[in-house]
């Protein structure tokens, strides 16, 4: 079957982005998501230069198609004190430039937990949508567009000594 696109994922390194492709072994970065595009354009451009496209299953000059690229950081305190509540920020994205359906956010707490949740007023969120149980959070993302961010926060609180794992 011969494609139109070469996927590739760019994410955030240490220093810099990292964009790399999918179907082809080509990896490059720069300093902003804009230039580790521009960058990995030139060097799938450099590297199929002179190739039999058809060999990489490939159509005469395809696209290239960033895959959606989602990420999730909770921020937080990572001890508690014994009825005392804590509130943790949970920041997540896609940046990619494709939607990303049928996602879930799953936060694991050890036991002994109780927890409350402010989730955002965006139209896809609902707290219909919203399951757990003792030991978990989960919140469904239906949809999830391209090169967006969103937040929400929750409150947590233990009845044990000990750590909080997360």
């Amino acid at each position: 079957m011969i494609h139109n696109t070469i996927k590739a994922y760019i994410e955030k390194g240490e220093r810099c982005w990292v964009a790399q492709c999918i179907e082809i072994d080509v990896v490059t970065q720069g300093e902003t998501v804009e230039e580790a595009i521009k960058n990995l354009r030139e060097a799938v451009s450099l590297h199929l230069e002179g190739e039999d496209l058809s060999e990489y299953n490939l159509s005469p000059n395809p696209s290239l198609l960033r895959e959606p690229n989602l990420w999730v950081q909770v921020i937080g305190p990572d001890q508690i004190r014994v009825g005392r509540p804590a509130t943790y920020m949970v920041k997540f994205g896609n940046i990619g430039n494709a939607l990303a359906l049928d996602c879930y956010i799953i936060i694991k707490f050890s036991s002994g937990c109780y927890f409350k949740v402010n989730l955002p007023s965006f139209e896809q969120f609902s707290q219909d949508y919203l399951s757990s149980d003792e030991y978990s959070l989960v919140v469904p993302v239906p949809v999830m567009p391209m090169e967006s961010s969103k937040e929400f926060t929750f409150y947590l609180k233990t009845y044990q000594l000990g750590k909080v794992k997360m």
